[in-house]
């Protein structure tokens, strides 16, 4: 009899176009179905039937197939459970609710009812009979540690945040034990917005077991950036800081949260401490310094990595704190467009560059067996011949390289740069040489394709193009190297520009350019560039001799110039495939020349919304993060 109120009350519990039609005969296959009591096979048969109306959208259907059942087997737990699936489907709560109810007579009360009851009533709207339905299963097993629980679980799951809450604290009232549902109750908290309790619970976590940082990282990972949430982290940990300065849980997670927040310079505090603290020998710091320099805190970074090298010089981190400081020393400078001579030739200050090369050029001296000290040199007469155009002092340490290194690639390396500075000292037949040598003495790697690709341009800038050919095509083109991808860019420059005159003579005038510049010889580039540019027309190659024309700009520190040309290359040249280089160009002469980041932020974002799928559209992300001093993602 109570089958058919159910079903009656659910039939008018639906709207008309749903109300229910009586089920036809459930069949498998060709041969009716009867469900037998106590058969398993024809009622997993008949569930799998249920299953496919409810795909099928036949909701009234299946409904009716497992009260006609369930009438038969009112006893069986299977049969229960899905009769409730069927129910959730159709969204007739009400029936559910009196389908537990039901059980409860039967069975006669239990937790689990009583919290499948609570469910049911929560389902259908009818909170505060949902509620007392909660009250009922914890009073129905109230010594039980999983019964709060299982009920603050449904309540929360019900964005009953608050009563889910009360429910833990009645449990650990009730059973004695203040050390119970920590993690919980901070779950609870955060999502009612409670950042205070939050941070309670989550401190004392922490105070409770220390292995458990990772976990609370995690937790307010998800609630920092809500409004309030990091503001009540910070001051409930500064709180627990002062009251106990010796936890180093406590002081982690406060750099932690400021990192998070973006404060590097109360971050760095904290590092501060913990490595004073602990007796460290920098290790806390140098892992603070790594990530404000992923953030581009340099400052911040650069004082974590002072401090490692003034206090713990004879520690094991100290190697890795002087490299480091050399290496923002030359990201700083790089940054900001710092130059050692002026527009006249004169040598002027550049401190960043200046202090990486006395970084580097001490390193070796100071930590001689460290696997890191050929690197530093080779970064020394990197600047010495990019930077300060010191050729003797980087042949000097170039040489040193080559009869001392035992590692081939710093040797290897140290040989092609010996070309690279004959080249820029006028030497080409020199050059030559040491490019020759290295492709020879290597045959296969990356040295020794950036050894063909030098011999490749040599070509060029001699004006032997199909030399020049010969040499790109014979480079391995199957690698995501910048010598391959520089390879296929001659290709198709020579390619694109050589003739129709048998001397290809805009083309050699080009090549001549490109040396000088690469010679640091800017002004005289600048003039040939002009010179090529008066007499080519409409030759393929204009676009290319105005783009180098305004890295000529550049180098000769007239970014004003530089930025007139750019605003002008894409109406001269709008088909060419630098336009959405010049873009970015923009972006960078403004941040780097000028200092004018209001516009460098312009001229990146107009990079990403004309070019989003532009090779250089993740470094501009990149430059815009750290322009707007936003955190980098993850």
């Amino acid at each position: 009899m109570l089958a058919i109120l159910v079903l009656a009350a659910g039939f008018y519990s639906l709207p008309a176009e749903a109300q229910r039609t009586p089920a036809s005969p459930p069949t498998l296959g060709d041969a009716p179905l009867q469900a037998t009591p106590g058969s398993d096979g024809q009622i997993s048969a008949l569930f799998q039937l249920a299953d496919q109306y409810l795909r099928s959208g036949q909701i009234d259907r299946a409904v009716a197939l497992m009260e006609d059942l369930y009438a038969d087997e009112p006893a069986s737990l299977p049969v229960f459970t899905k009769l409730k699936q069927v129910y959730t489907a159709a969204r007739l709560f009400d029936d559910i609710v009196a389908l537990v109810e039901q059980r409860i007579g039967q069975e006669g009360p239990s937790m689990n009812l009583y919290a499948e009851l609570g469910i049911a009533l929560q389902q259908a709207s009818r909170t505060e009979e949902a509620l007392e339905a909660w009250r009922s299963a914890v009073s129905a097993a109230p010594n039980a540690e999983m019964t709060y629980r299982i009920v603050a679980n449904h309540m929360g799951q019900a964005r009953l945040y608050e009563n889910a809450a009360s429910a833990l604290l009645q449990g650990r009232e009730y059973l004695g034990d203040s050390l119970l549902y920590r993690a919980e109750l901070a779950n609870l908290y955060g999502h009612a917005a409670n950042y205070e309790g939050a941070a309670a619970e989550y401190l004392a976590l922490l105070t409770d077991n220390p292995d458990s940082a990772n976990l609370v990282r995690a937790r307010l990972t998800r609630l920092i950036d809500a409004e309030g949430a990091a503001d009540a982290f910070s001051a409930a940990v500064a709180r627990a800081v002062r009251q106990n300065p010796l936890n180093r849980a406590y002081r982690e997670l406060a750099a932690w949260i400021a990192l998070e927040r973006g404060d590097f310079s109360g971050a760095l505090d904290a590092n501060i401490a913990i490595d004073r603290l602990q007796g460290e020998q920098g290790q806390s710091l140098f892992g603070f310094a790594e990530a404000a320099v992923t953030a581009d805190a340099f400052e911040e970074a650069q004082r974590a990595l002072t401090i490692i090298v003034e206090r713990h010089d004879n520690g094991p981190i100290a190697p890795h704190a002087h490299f480091a400081l050399a290496q923002l020393s030359e990201k700083l400078a790089e940054q900001s467009g710092e130059r050692a001579f002026d527009t006249e030739g004169r040598r002027v200050p550049a401190p960043h560059y200046e202090a990486a090369l006395e970084s580097y050029s001490t390193f070796p001296d100071r930590y001689p067996r460290h696997p890191s000290a050929g690197e530093a040199l080779a970064r020394a007469a990197e600047l010495q011949q990019t930077v300060f155009r010191d050729y003797t002092a980087a042949e000097e340490i170039l040489r040193t390289l080559v009869a001392g290194s035992i590692n081939p690639s710093i040797s290897g390396n140290a040989r092609l740069d010996l070309g690279r500075v004959a080249l820029r000292r006028g030497d080409l037949g020199e050059a030559r040489m040491s490019f020759t040598q290295v492709e020879e003495g290597l045959r296969i790697g990356p040295i020794a394709e950036s050894a063909r690709l030098e011999l490749a341009r040599l070509d060029f800038y001699e004006g032997d193009f199909d030399g020049a050919l010969a040499r790109a095509d014979a480079m391995n083109q199957n690698t995501a190297t910048d010598a391959a991808n520089d390879a296929i860019s001659l290709k198709l420059l020579v390619r694109e520009n050589t003739g129709p005159d048998s001397l290809s003579e805009p083309l050699q005038a080009y090549a001549h350019a490109a040396l000088l510049l690469r010679q640091q010889r800017p002004g005289e580039a600048l003039a040939a560039l002009d010179k090529l540019l008066a007499s080519a027309g409409a030759h393929p190659i204009s676009d290319e001799a105005a783009f180098l024309r305004i890295e000529a700009l550049r180098a000769l520190q007239r970014p004003d110039d530089a930025l007139v040309a750019l605003g002008g290359f894409a109406s001269r040249y709008p088909d060419s495939y630098l336009v959405e280089r010049t873009v970015f160009l923009r972006g960078e002469v403004y941040e780097r020349d000028l200092g004018d980041f209001a516009a460098a932020t312009d001229a990146y974002a107009d990079l990403l919304v004309r070019y989003p799928g532009s090779l250089l559209a993740p470094e501009a992300r990149s430059r815009l993060r750290r322009i707007r001093g936003d955190r980098p993602p993850g």
